[in-house]
């Protein structure tokens, strides 16, 4: 049980490493203010989470090549899809999960220099 918890923390910290990624390109950008304030001033139901809005914009705005958005977009999702598991479901995760969420956060890291 208890290395359990230790694999849903190192997928937790996988999606956390593509979500400051996330901050730090748009950041560079000079993107990340004008997102919060989007983020903060949503009109459109169902207003989307913090992560989410941030992560659709970047999507959006953020990636200059847009060839690799759709390879950008399923590391994104597939990586949210997992932390989400990891920390809200009964479900603990695995060597399996650990593995995937990590080569998932090295593509994304590959994808968005």
């Amino acid at each position: 049980m208890r290395e359990n918890k230790k694999y849903n923390s190192c997928v937790n910290r996988a999606y956390y490493s593509l979500y400051q990624r996330i901050l730090f390109k748009l950041d560079s950008l000079d993107l990340l203010d004008k997102v919060k304030v989007e983020c903060r001033n949503q009109t459109e139901k169902p207003f989307k989470g913090s992560h989410e809005f941030t992560i659709e914009y970047f999507l959006d705005k953020g990636l200059s090549k847009k060839v690799l958005r759709p390879r950008v977009n399923t590391c994104a999702y597939n990586l949210k899809r997992l932390r989400h598991q990891a920390d809200y479901k009964k479900d603990d995760m695995n060597e399996i999960d650990v593995n995937d969420a990590i080569k998932l956060a090295k593509l994304f890291k590959d994808l968005v220099k």
